[in-house]
């Protein structure tokens, strides 16, 4: 029992992070989309 538990505690820690860093990217990417269009607007 042990065992699985800790397997479950590893794999929701991986799925955590994996969802954050696919937040991070998707806002990062929205950001970058601001910015081009403010420049294009500018130009």
């Amino acid at each position: 029992m042990r065992m699985s538990y800790f397997r479950w505690m590893v794999v929701l820690a991986v799925m955590y992070t994996l969802l954050l860093i696919l937040s991070a990217t998707v806002c990062g990417q929205g950001e970058r989309e601001k910015v081009r269009r403010v420049e294009s607007v500018d130009l």
